[in-house]
């Protein structure tokens, strides 16, 4: 509003009005960044009374950020030492599902697993999706098995969440091969 008073002054008194308005707006625009700093600020403790303490996971040269908000997380975070495989983990109707595998090289022993399931509504979208973030988390200790699965409407649900329990299935039954701890798997879903 205080930029469409500014654009068609009709007398001196809308650059007073529109200023006002700018001034009043200064709350909402700040007030969800000041949410998510106290939000970031008591999760950690949350976090550990609902799942009991926890050691971070991270090696040396992948640092944890130094605050959980930063303005670096536009251009995407460092991470070094990351190595990528794709495997296949299904065939159903004579399509083949795959998944991208990102581990921490150089790390050995069991490693906790973080899937991740790509947005698209069930309809589109692929593993590659977001894969600065699955470099990222596996740089800092985990494995992620950026999965595939198949498209809507084509294949109706719940398709799609039995390719998800299959790769879970599959990560599961080689997680001996693989170097991964079947006891510590997450889901990550974005949309």
């Amino acid at each position: 509003l205080a930029a469409a008073l500014a654009l068609f002054p009709q007398d001196g008194a809308v650059e007073p009005v529109s200023s006002g308005f700018a001034i009043l707006s200064m709350p909402l625009l700040i007030r969800p960044w000041l949410l998510a700093r106290r939000l970031a600020r008591s999760l950690p403790a949350a976090f550990e009374d609902r799942f009991g303490p926890v050691e971070p996971l991270s090696r040396p040269g992948a640092p944890a950020r130094a605050a959980p908000l930063q303005l670096s997380g536009l251009f995407g975070f460092a991470s070094p030492g990351v190595q990528t495989t794709r495997l296949k983990f299904a065939e159903v109707g004579g399509q083949t599902l795959f998944l991208d595998l990102h581990r921490p090289r150089g790390v050995t022993g069991r490693l906790p697993v973080v899937v991740s399931i790509h947005g698209g509504s069930w309809q589109r979208g692929d593993p590659t999706q977001v894969s600065w973030l699955n470099r990222y988390l596996a740089a800092r200790g985990v494995v992620v098995a950026a999965i595939q699965y198949r498209f809507a409407p084509k294949h109706v649900f719940p398709a799609q969440r039995d390719d998800v329990v299959s790769a879970l299935d599959h990560l599961t039954a080689h997680a001996e091969a693989l170097d991964l701890d079947p006891d510590r798997i997450v889901l990550l879903g974005r949309s």
